[in-house]
């Protein structure tokens, strides 16, 4: 596990933000709709993000009034995703684990 999340790390750290986090994070408002509206989301329900990378759909979700739990193995992005509810001030649980 802990090998991973170092190769985890190494993969998805500043570089891959340069790179791809502008694009990843473009157009995290349609995405969201998107999702609130396959699962039938509302206010209040409890949801797993999977892999949130750096939050730009947790935060989304969470600023909905949904009670949202983010996990991804990269300490940079979860860092970055935290940064980000507060900044919006939406509570999400970020947690680091594979």
């Amino acid at each position: 596990m802990a090998g991973h999340a170092a190769e985890a790390d190494d993969r998805f750290g500043d570089d891959y933000l340069y790179f791809f986090g502008e694009m990843l994070g473009s157009h995290p408002d349609a995405e969201a709709d998107l999702i609130w509206r396959l699962l039938d989301l509302e206010p209040g329900m409890d949801v797993l993000d999977l892999a949130c990378g750096f939050g730009r759909i947790a935060n989304e979700l969470a600023g909905r009034g949904c009670q949202v739990t983010g996990l991804d193995a990269v300490s940079l992005l979860l860092a970055r995703a935290r940064g980000d509810a507060a900044e919006r001030g939406v509570p999400v649980t970020y947690v680091q684990g594979d």
